[in-house]
């Protein structure tokens, strides 16, 4: 087998001077595979603002048709222990050369100066050659290693360029494919999240940062991540989804005697005395929900009741909510086989919401009976109702978009 072209970026959103790159890589008889690798987040960006699930799909459709190209997901779902929460190329090479020989790392031409501080570069080197695309009459700088370059003719502007001027702006159709730029259009991107939205998601992220460390704090990105995805594909808010995901955990670590304090605030959804441990695994949501809505002055119903009912669900419960609800249950870090028969579940498009709902439900009843009385109650209450027909309210189907994933 030739070499194996590696292609990363975070595509947000793809353009024509992606698509320029890719099919130049494509005609080189030296290259027999082109992997496209769309990544959660740069560690030399800031955070992409599409959705990571939009950017594969829309990594697809720009791609769509080009010989021995695959849109790989392996930086797009990562388990996040970083500081900043980034994805390293060199250990997305590391993991790639025990399934591929002879692989090339694609670099643009503006990120060859930094390159030589990225982190663990001398392992980069080792498993990769190194291909430098450049415009034409445009000169590589003088590196201290081997590389080769490769001349395109691209398109020069930037995905940032692209996110500011999508609406007004009739040269982005030039820019930006036909199919993709359709896709933009159709799902709100780009335009959807306004100043005081994405500035309530940054507040947020930063209040998780400081609450919750390692696996909790991986498992409440995972969790936003996977609500985000699934309110995506079932049409529902994917804003609030994001967010419920995100907090859903906020009080997790906190000790039983500033829960209690929490719970008996005027907010609070659960009048409590002391608790033991055992239920405090299922009261940190409504005291999570009194948290963010004290600190980060969050007021949306549909937000507090996503955080405040995930663990245990509850009858009449929005669909925002439930999306969260699967998503802390199913997201991919959860080792069990539970959890990953409903991911799969998700992933196969074949089944309403309602449906993986119940499903998970008695999973969560059967957990929860094993954890004490009043949970037990708890999880019993909403699997009841879910049982009784309650599922019927969830009873919406997927959209194609997530059958084709």
């Amino acid at each position: 087998m030739g070499r194996v072209a590696i292609y990363g970026g975070t595509f947000d959103p793809p353009h024509r001077g992606h698509v320029a790159v890719v099919r130049e890589l494509s005609s080189r008889d030296d290259i027999d595979k082109i992997l496209v690798l769309p990544t959660w987040k740069s560690p030399l960006k800031e955070m992409p603002q599409a959705n990571i699930h939009h950017r594969l799909v829309m990594a697809g459709l720009a791609l769509d048709g080009i010989p021995g190209v695959e849109v790989n997901d392996h930086e797009a779902y990562p388990c996040l222990d970083t500081a900043n929460f980034s994805v390293y190329t060199a250990d997305t090479l590391k993991h790639l050369s025990m399934i591929y020989r002879n692989l090339v790392l694609v670099l643009g031409s503006d990120i060859q100066k930094s390159f030589l501080n990225w982190k663990n570069v001398e392992q980069i080197l080792k498993l990769a050659d190194i291909m430098i695309i450049r415009r034409p009459g445009e000169k590589t700088c003088s590196l201290a290693f081997d590389f080769e370059s490769m001349e395109i003719e691209g398109v020069q502007i930037s995905s940032g360029e692209i996110r500011g001027n999508l609406i007004s702006s009739a040269e982005m159709k030039s820019v930006v494919p036909p199919n993709v730029l359709e896709y933009i259009k159709v799902n709100g991107l780009y335009f959807s999240m306004n100043d005081n939205a994405a500035a309530q998601l940054e507040k947020s992220l930063e209040f998780v940062r400081n609450r919750l460390k390692g696996h909790r704090l991986n498992h409440s990105l995972a969790v936003a991540v996977e609500a985000e995805r699934i309110a995506i594909v079932y049409g529902l808010n994917p804003f609030q989804a994001r967010l419920g995901g995100l907090l859903h955990d906020s009080a997790r670590d906190m000790e039983s005697i500033e829960l209690d304090a929490i719970l008996r605030e005027p907010h609070g959804q659960i009048a409590s005395a002391s608790f033991s441990g055992e239920v405090r695994a299922v009261l940190h949501g409504p005291c999570a929900a009194v948290l963010v809505r004290r600190e980060l002055e969050i007021e949306d119903s549909q937000i507090l009741e996503a955080i405040t009912y995930h663990a245990t669900g509850c009858p009449g419960m929005s669909p925002v909510a439930a999306a969260v609800y699967l998503a802390d249950f199913a997201e991919p870090s959860r080792k069990f086989p539970q959890a990953r028969q409903i991911l799969e579940e998700l992933r196969s498009g074949s089944q309403s919401l309602g449906a993986l709902l119940l499903k998970t439900a008695r999973f969560k009843a059967a957990f929860l009976a094993r954890s004490s009385e009043s949970s037990e109650q708890l999880g019993a209450a909403f699997l009841d109702h879910l049982e009784m027909g309650g599922w019927r309210e969830y009873d919406m189907m997927p959209s194609c978009l997530w059958r084709k994933q």
